[in-house]
């Protein structure tokens, strides 16, 4: 998705969302579970599906018309696990895996949308959610807090931030440690599903998006893009 599709104002409202570990696979390593240093969009499509009770087509089919932006808090590294996966070769079974974690994740999530009414049903999800809520995995239990008030957001043109940013493949960047005496997360660009459809056979990818991740580093982009301010004036890329 390119930034000038965005629409020019969005209600927008953000919460923030914790847990001991998680773990984001990146689906294009396949030598061992890697993690993301943040959840992708369709991860947060399933955060919010939980919030308000759907089933996974309903996530699917009922959210396409949502914009998400993230934000990382805080990390405190990563660990280590060893889990068993389907072995792909043909003699089948179960072979160990080694599956990297993150450590102590903390992150603001803002959820964007044209319509106010669906805002507000999902930030009424947000306030009491129908399912657990988990960070990636089963295993990685989440509590949200934070919640703030919905915001009607004009969009604004902007080229330094501290979110998750999508990346078009014609746009370089630049960026300094914001302190280095914490943990540094450069930054990286990954491949993410962007949708998924649904099948007879269960989900499958639709679209694909690139997205920059970091933590205790400020980017600068070569040139600017569209985002919108937070409530503290803090441009915040949605996806």
């Amino acid at each position: 998705m390119s930034s000038s599709s965005l629409p020019e104002s969005l209600y927008i409202f953000y919460f923030d969302i914790s847990s001991d570990l998680a773990h984001f696979r990146d689906i294009f390593n396949h030598s061992f579970f890697r993690t993301l240093l943040a959840p992708p969009r369709t991860t947060v499509l399933g955060i919010i599906g939980a919030m308000l009770g759907y089933n996974e087509e309903d996530t699917i089919t009922k959210l396409t018309n949502i914009y998400i932006g993230i934000k990382i808090l805080s990390l405190n590294g990563y660990a280590k696990d060893i889990m068993t996966a389907i072995n792909q070769k043909p003699e089948g079974g179960r072979t160990p895996v080694m599956r990297t974690l993150l450590v102590n994740p903390s992150y603001r999530i803002f959820i964007g949308a044209k319509d106010e009414k669906q805002i507000e049903y999902i930030r009424e999800g947000a306030l009491a959610p129908k399912y657990p809520l988990y960070l990636g995995i089963s295993d990685c239990l989440a509590y949200i807090k934070n919640i703030s008030s919905i915001s009607n957001v004009n969009a604004i043109s902007a080229n330094n931030f501290n979110c998750v940013i999508p990346m078009a493949t014609n746009i370089g960047y630049d960026y300094y440690i914001k302190d280095n005496n914490k943990m540094i997360f450069a930054p990286e660009i990954v491949k993410t599903v962007y949708s998924f459809v649904p099948t007879p056979k269960g989900k499958k990818p639709d679209r694909y998006i690139d997205l920059l991740m970091f933590h205790n580093c400020e980017v600068k982009l070569e040139k600017n893009i569209r985002a919108y301010p937070d409530d503290v004036g803090e441009p915040i890329c949605l996806i």
